[in-house]
């Protein structure tokens, strides 16, 4: 009766055990990813960071088949462009909201979505060109802001056909802060202009 018993547990704890994992690794993204990669600039809080850089992540990574990009902090001294790409959601989400900057130089938009089919969220990230000549994120596809801080623009803060722009603040652009080019297909919601 007891070797019963015993035997009955050892098989509940494997098929728990099983089920757990199995759940776990069935929560992926729209496009099938369930992997986390990971961006540290200088690879001091990730050691084991797949890149440090955005931008050389965009460009030699699969972005549909990660459920999320973490970020974590630094300072980030690109223009990161998404072009032809194909349909795709990442999620670039910043691990200190306080520490992690996107400081974009003279060469061009900060933030570039030039293709209509791509779709990202940006969450939580600091972005600037301190005055340099082009804007701050300017997008023909689909882009998600939330949490971002976009100042000291040299044009236009933030330039998108269609997306949301949620709890962000949009301060000190030489252009205008925010414009939208598709006004049935943006949602902005709790957002601070200075």
């Amino acid at each position: 009766m007891k070797r019963k018993m015993i035997c009955i547990a050892i098989l509940s704890m494997f098929l728990i055990t099983g089920i757990s994992a199995l759940s776990a690794s069935a929560y992926t993204n729209s496009y099938g990813g369930n992997d986390v990669l990971t961006i540290d600039d200088d690879r001091r809080e990730c050691p084991d960071a797949d890149y440090t850089s955005i931008q050389d992540a965009v460009d030699n990574e699969d972005l549909g088949d990660y459920y999320s990009i973490e970020v974590y902090p630094g300072t980030y001294f690109e223009n990161i462009v998404f072009e032809d790409y194909g349909d795709y959601w990442p999620v670039f989400d910043v691990i200190d909201k306080e520490n992690t900057w996107i400081i974009g130089d003279a060469s061009g938009n900060v933030i570039n979505v030039s293709n209509e089919a791509v779709s990202i969220e940006l969450d939580g990230f600091k972005i600037t060109n301190h005055y340099a000549s082009g804007n701050g994120i300017v997008s023909e596809g689909l882009v998600n802001l939330k949490n971002c801080r976009i100042e000291n623009i040299g044009g236009t803060g933030v330039k998108i056909r269609t997306g949301n722009i949620e709890n962000c603040v949009v301060t000190g652009c030489s252009g205008d802060g925010i414009v939208l080019t598709n006004l049935y297909k943006v949602k902005i919601k709790n957002n601070r202009g200075l």
